[in-house]
């Protein structure tokens, strides 16, 4: 019989609900695992807060070739995964899970896959958000930064809060 490795991985990332004046933040954790390859099937999903589709196949299509590319680089093997994020109370008080949207979970959901496979923990205060814009790792700006801001304050767990420069490119003030 084979002993099967695995390694866990978790980052912090802030979560936002509502629109405009009235939107939220609340910070999580998402929990990456490592699995033996069995199938194409690299990303699997569990527990009660979801991803919706299009950021499922975002998460397959730049995050995992990203860690792939990273993997590479230092002469190691590609991992296959177990994806899921911590239901937040609010939700899990509520017998509710949530759906995440949207390209904010990027950064942490990157961590946290780096982390599984490379088995190196991240620090626990800190807390992330950002899209992952490429394979190459380019990081942009999302939306709901004071919200992040003001949950990560919030958290006295939390000693660093690294997010995207809000208009990096020009792109924001050129095209608005």
């Amino acid at each position: 019989m084979r002993m099967v490795t695995t390694s866990t991985g978790r980052a912090k990332g802030a979560l936002t609900f509502g629109q405009g004046e009235s939107t939220k933040g609340v910070i999580s954790t998402v929990v990456a695992h490592t699995r033996p390859h069995v199938s194409d099937e690299r990303v699997r999903f569990a527990g009660t807060v979801t991803f919706d589709r299009a950021t499922v196949g975002h998460i397959g299509d730049i995050l995992v070739p990203t860690v792939d590319s990273v993997l590479d680089s230092l002469g190691l093997a590609k991992k296959d995964f177990v994806l899921s994020v911590v239901n937040p109370d609010a939700a899990s008080a509520s017998d509710l899970g949530v759906e995440i949207s949207g390209f904010s979970a990027d950064a942490p959901t990157f961590l946290a896959l780096l982390s599984a496979a490379l088995t190196m923990p991240i620090p626990d205060d800190i807390v992330t958000t950002g899209h992952v814009a490429s394979c190459d790792g380019d990081i942009a700006a999302v939306k709901a930064i004071p919200a992040k801001i003001s949950a990560a304050l919030d958290d006295k767990s939390i000693r660093c809060f690294i997010y995207p420069a809000p208009d990096n490119d020009g792109s924001l003030s050129a095209l608005s």
